[in-house]
């Protein structure tokens, strides 16, 4: 097994029983942030009793040159420690906290905005300049595939699927991969289900279907938010009207983590590193279509 080289920090809670819950620091180390983050969470299950653990927030702290780490943590195993206090809370007296999606997470550091802010529901605009109606959408982390795997029924059936790989994912090009959807093995469904941990869930990848030369677009972003464009305000109506059916709410402000928050993508700790996952697009008959030069992390050098 590989050394583990960062070391991070978690907030995670979730309950502990029927009437209340447990919130903790976690200190964990990893390959990488998803594999630090998937060892604090079932230390926090296994060695805390929490069930459902969450992580809110978290920091790199091997990067920081000022980071001096708190006195009597507890070694809950050979790569996660806690605090020696844990705090509880009652389940009932508490508002349930967004919870954002697997690949991107709040750091802890303050941010423009309170995270309290964010919550599930969708903006509708229309661009009259460029006669084009956008939606964007915000879901937590329980309920985020199923739903964009329901938004590809709202829509007609797409030709193409791009799959982007983020600049600063290691700090390199971004790069543009798409493919003809005849061309694709299986259904889109199950081609995205089957690598959800490696594209859907993955805060460095972005996915998009589209259909007539991108005159309809329906986007899963880095920041885990759906966006969907078309020139076609029919098509448009029906899928916000879609959206309203499965119980998401309009809004006038909509806030997720890609504005006004300091935060870290992370994919998950069992998905394809980028080299695998290029392999994983050539095999599936993907074909690389750009790269592109993106500024690096001044705050973060290597998001990893």
């Amino acid at each position: 097994m590989p050394t583990p080289n960062q070391y991070w920090y978690f907030l995670i809670g979730g309950p502990t029983n029927e009437l209340s819950g447990t919130v903790a620091n976690f200190y964990a180390y990893g390959q990488h942030c998803g594999e630090a983050l998937d060892n604090a969470l079932q230390a926090a299950a296994e060695e805390l009793g929490i069930l459902n653990p969450e992580a809110t927030e978290a920091a790199r702290l091997d990067i920081l040159d000022n980071f001096e780490e708190p006195e009597d943590l507890i070694n809950l195993t050979d790569l996660v420690l806690t605090g020696p206090q844990s705090y509880s809370y009652p389940l009932d007296s508490q508002d349930k906290d967004f919870i954002s999606p697997t690949g991107i997470i709040k750091s802890n550091e303050d941010g423009e905005f309170e995270y309290e802010l964010i919550k599930e529901g969708f903006i509708a605009l229309h661009d009259k300049d460029n006669n084009s109606f956008d939606f964007e959408l915000v879901v937590g982390k329980d309920k985020l595939l199923e739903t964009f795997i329901k938004t590809l029924k709202f829509i007609p059936s797409p030709d193409r699927i791009e799959v982007c790989i983020k600049g600063h994912w290691h700090n390199q090009k971004s790069e543009l991969w798409a493919i003809d959807t005849s061309k694709l093995p299986t259904s889109i469904e199950y081609f995205l289900l089957e690598n959800k941990e490696n594209i859907l869930r993955n805060g460095f990848v972005e996915c998009a279907v589209t259909l007539n030369s991108d005159t309809i677009i329906l986007t899963l972003n880095e920041h885990k938010k759906i966006f969907f464009q078309t020139q076609d305000e029919k098509l448009f109506i029906s899928f916000g009207e879609a959206i309203m059916a499965l119980g998401f709410k309009q809004t006038k402000e909509l806030y997720n983590l890609e504005y006004g928050f300091y935060h870290w993508h992370y994919r998950p700790a069992q998905s394809l590193d980028a080299p695998e996952l290029r392999t994983l697009l050539l095999d599936t008959g993907f074909r690389f279509v750009q790269s592109w030069d993106e500024e690096p992390s001044e705050r973060y050098p290597d998001d990893n």
